[in-house]
């Protein structure tokens, strides 16, 4: 979301202007149930564990972005 509103000059410096933030889109958090919101951070703290013992399970990162695009895909 943030890379299709950001500008990039010279020798790849990667900015944004001050109403470049304005015009991006965002996720409603909102839509996100209790019940996946639980399910979400069960997840995440799960990976983030394995990732910090240089161990991360990519099929959880896989899991939570089912969830995501069951929430969130029109």
């Amino acid at each position: 979301i943030f890379n299709d509103n950001r500008r990039e000059y010279g020798n790849g410096l990667q900015k944004f202007e001050p109403n470049d933030i304005n015009k991006a889109m965002i996720v409603d958090l909102s839509k996100i149930d209790v019940k996946d919101e639980q399910k979400i951070l069960i997840l995440y703290h799960e990976y983030r564990e394995l990732s910090m013992e240089k161990n991360p399970k990519e099929e959880l990162l896989r899991e939570m972005n089912t969830i995501f695009l069951n929430i969130f895909t029109i």
